[in-house]
């Protein structure tokens, strides 16, 4: 290397250490009215400090010095605990291998970084063992992990914590397993057929005594060893020496405890029982018993035991203060994974023990943390460990408490006051949007929704207050035609089939501008194609929110009306071919349907008549055999005898005589109540026969899907109405024959500039108009307000801007309208209310009621003011625009 290399190097090196960047971490101090540091008595009146995610500072308040670049988050009437660790769960999965024994398995291959875990960090958990499984006598390896974090190397606190063997029922009825040959099979080497694995207390412990006795003492010899599960075990007890035994009843406990002490690992004991029996013991155990998990009481449910386990029973709480006492930690938690979100709760339930409720806070956050080798970074709150806490609105384990919010690595993880914030917003006056103005009044906002609207209406006491005193708050304004939200203009037709919601771009710049004044949600589609097209309606918001897609269907009548009509009622009467398939389909479908269940019907009565008529018959036989029978057997033996023997009668007698005439009527009327028996078991043979023919009939054919066609369904039903464009007289008036007249098609007249010289051209008939982009209409060097000559006329109208950047001019447009002539009242519900309603009644946008959307603009004045401004802009009932802020 030349001398110039090695000077420029070092030239390099000064140069890039003198540019660094210095490093800056967010510092946060958290001021509560008591502390619970999870080992060690509470502090009251006590600060938090959180640099980087990690505990810098805590202690009484006036003991702390909180450093002036902190955020300070005051947390009146909150208490602050260690995020809850969890001694033991199945949140990798509950997937058991065949073997009862492989040991060679990894819990943390299975647990997925990316589940949902909000059920868990809304009960304040933030750091879980993760067991490999739950029905194998050695299932594998656990692993300890945290339940949120950006960075999954942070969360991950032990890949290898203990080996896991199962000594419950659970693991006592594994599969046979068919282990194939090595080599050829023949007649001297036949296959072997599955073999039973261990499945008894007695023999499930002899085959792990084996086990651990197959691992050699050479720790080299044993990770070198051929046998997958030998290798697998020694590697575990070398790396970790840490086994923890699931074992419940005492047998069970003998053994765990027994295998511990002849084979010195350290153990830990989950889900026991029934601990009396060792009471004298546990001060023994502490020398290698690392740790007990108990399990408490299901929540809210009632179980039934029966009379023998209610003898045997101990409360889960039993022996736990021995246990504390012998210096065995101890850690309490729910039975199952779905009952860890009442966690708190169920450790309260220990306090039936005389327990306090320092020592449970211990229980839940050092104790589990500390028996699973993790206690350097997680379950207690102390400096230099990670700033993982829960924040409460009581102590931890008073009656009402709830977890306001967790935080993993101090950042937020769960919110409860940012997820069900209420916000009260203040003002002089408020328009509905529906003519009401109502004076003093306060919006109550709760999520996306308004909750209440008045003088005097109900609110938490704790609600997030906004007053901007002599303001007024109108409902978001609405915009019936744009082509804002794609991040340039929408030129062209686009095709019916296209879900315009889909490809909308949140930044495009013209979506802020439009929200800045006041334009709260718009409708998007294509603007100049004559030909159906659809529009999209959606909201302004941070994350724009589609409401319907699509929402109307939009047409135009061109000036060359007879053609443009010509096209139009060709694409109007293929929809409607498609939309009456549907409906004879629907129609044939229910008649169908009608015909099986009657045919249903028929067939089991007709089945139920002739199994009736069968077993008639064969009643009707069984007795004539038994009577038959039994007048032979009433006579005596001698006269059996005569009976049998032929009598001799007078030549005289010998001759035939004419039969009984009232014997052969009998003989008659049963032969034709034979005959009658059989023609009808016949005959409801052959009906069930039919019945069960007919049923076989083909459902009607579903007609094939077009999506190019689906949006007329709901066009025809009136779901969603037609937006047409026609602006001269001719055309509105052929659109009017063509979509109410002819198709009964709710339609919504768009542009209708010729109103303006025939006002009565909508005479007659129910439709809306949406005027713009030009509101003041000149004809003839005579301009009319057209906006104005619609309230006049009684006509709901809405307006459209057409416009990308431009539909943030529309209320300036309107503003000009007003001074025109147009009345405010009429104006704001032309921009608010009437759009909505429009659409659909079911809209939920466009005027301030309870239950509606939180969409409302906080003006300086009243609305259409020249001196009015602009001063805040809710969406979905947060906050997209404020003034103050932005200046």
């Amino acid at each position: 290397m030349s001398c110039f290399q090695i000077k420029f190097g070092i030239f390099a090196i000064v140069v890039l250490l003198l540019c660094k960047p210095a490093i800056s971490y967010q510092v946060d101090a958290y001021i509560a009215d008591t502390i619970w540091t999870g080992e060690g008595e509470p502090i009251h009146d006590a600060v938090l400090v959180v640099v980087d995610g990690k505990v810098k500072a805590m202690g009484p308040r006036d003991s702390v010095v909180i450093p002036t670049d902190a955020r300070q988050h005051r947390l009146v009437g909150r208490s602050i605990m260690p995020g809850i660790v969890v001694a033991k769960t199945q949140l990798a999965g509950t997937q058991d291998a065949p073997k009862t024994l492989t040991p060679q398995i990894m819990a943390i291959d299975g647990f997925d970084y990316f589940a949902d875990q909000s059920a868990y960090l809304e009960s304040g958990i933030t750091s879980v063992q993760i067991s490999a499984g739950d029905n194998r006598l050695m299932p594998g390896v656990g692993a300890v992990v945290k339940l949120s974090g950006d960075d999954l190397t942070k969360r991950l606190l032990l890949d290898r914590e203990s080996m896991r063997i199962v000594l419950d029922e659970n693991a006592r009825k594994p599969p046979r397993i068919y282990e194939p040959p090595v080599g050829p099979v023949s007649e001297d080497r036949p296959l072997d057929p599955t073999q039973p694995q261990l499945s008894t207390l007695a023999g499930s412990l002899a085959g792990l005594r084996l086990l651990f006795e197959g691992v050699p003492e050479d720790s080299d010899a044993a990770m070198a060893d051929q046998d997958e599960v030998i290798a697998a075990l020694a590697r575990h007890l070398q790396e970790s020496g840490v086994v923890r035994i699931s074992a419940k009843t005492a047998p069970e406990i003998r053994g765990a405890i027994g295998l511990a002490k002849q084979f010195g690992f350290q153990v830990i004991l989950t889900d026991c029982q029934d601990l009396e029996p060792f009471v004298d013991d546990f001060a023994d155990w502490s020398t290698f018993v690392k740790g007990i998990v108990l399990v408490g009481l299901s929540p809210g449910k009632i179980t039934n035991p029966t009379a023998a386990e209610l003898k045997k029973q101990n409360e889960p709480w039993e022996f736990t203060r021995e246990l504390l006492e012998s210096g065995i930690p101890v850690a309490v938690q729910p039975s199952s994974d779905g009952e860890l979100r009442d966690i708190l709760f169920v450790a309260g339930q220990f306090m039936k023990d005389d327990l306090s409720q320092n020592q449970l806070v211990s229980m839940l956050t050092h104790a589990p943390a500390k028996m699973l080798g993790v206690d350097d970074r997680v379950g207690e709150l102390a400096v230099g460990k990670d700033a993982d806490f829960v924040v409460l609105n009581n102590s931890p384990l008073a009656m009402h408490t709830a977890v306001m919010a967790t935080y993993v690595d101090g950042v937020p993880a769960f919110d409860r006051d940012s997820k069900t914030k209420t916000t009260v917003v203040r003002a002089a006056k408020v328009y509905t949007g529906d003519g009401r103005i109502i004076d003093n009044a306060r919006v109550v906002v709760k999520g996306k929704t308004v909750r209440g609207i008045g003088t005097d209406v109900s609110a938490p006491v704790d609600a997030e207050v906004k007053n901007f005193a002599n303001a007024v708050i109108v409902p978001g304004f609405v915009d019936l035609g744009t082509g804002i939200g794609l991040g340039g203009p929408l030129s062209g037709s686009v095709r019916m089939n296209t879900k315009l919601g889909e490809q909308l771009y949140a930044d495009d710049p013209a979506i802020k501008y439009a929200r800045e004044q006041g334009m709260t949600t718009v409708l998007l589609g294509s603007m100049s194609s004559s030909s159906g097209t659809p529009l999209v309606a959606f909201k302004l918001g941070d994350d724009v929110r589609v409401i319907a897609d699509p929402v109307a269907i939009r047409f135009k009548v061109s000036d060359n009306t007879a053609s443009s009509i010509a096209a139009l009622k060709k694409t109007l009467q293929a929809g409607k071919s498609y939309h009456e398939s549907f409906l004879k389909y629907d129609k044939d479908l229910a008649a169908y349907n009608e015909k099986q269940a009657a045919d249903k019907k028929l067939a089991a009565a007709a089945e139920a008549k002739a199994q009736a008529a069968e077993k008639a018959k064969a009643e009707k036989a069984k007795k004539e055999a038994t009577e038959s029978k039994g007048s032979e057997d009433g006579k005596p033996e001698g006269k059996k005898e005569e009976a049998e023997k032929p009598v001799e009668k007078p030549a005289d007698e010998t001759k035939e005589k004419p039969a009984d005439e009232g014997q052969d009527k009998k003989e008659g009327a049963e032969s034709s109540e034979s005959k009658d028996d059989a023609a009808k078991a016949a005959a409801a043979k052959a009906a069930a026969e039919k019945a069960k023919a007919e049923k076989t009939e083909a459902a009607p054919k579903e007609p094939k899907k077009n999506e190019a066609l689906e949006p007329y369904r709901a066009l025809l039903t009136g779901k969603i109405p037609a937006v047409v464009e026609a602006r001269k007289s001719p055309a509105i008036k052929e659109a009017l024959k063509l979509f109410v007249d002819e198709f009964k098609i709710r339609t919504v007249i768009a542009g209708a500039d010729d109103l303006a010289r025939f006002p009565d051209l909508l005479k007659g008939y129910d439709v809306g108009v949406c005027a713009g982009p030009e509101m003041n209409i000149t004809i003839d060097k005579r301009t009319t307000n057209l906006p104005q000559l619609l309230a006049n006329e009684q006509v709901e109208f809405a307006f459209q801007s057409k416009g990308t950047t431009g539909v943030g001019q529309l209320p300036a447009a309107i503003q000009y309208s007003v001074s025109k002539g147009l009345g405010a009242q009429d104006g704001l519900r032309a921009l608010t209310a009437a759009p909505a309603e429009l659409l659909s009644k079911e809209m939920t946008f466009g005027s301030l009621k309870p239950g509606n959307d939180a969409d409302l603009i906080v003006l300086s004045g009243p609305p259409f003011e020249n001196a009015t401004k602009i001063l805040a802009v809710m969406i979905d009932g947060s906050w997209v625009y404020d003034r103050e802020e932005q200046e």
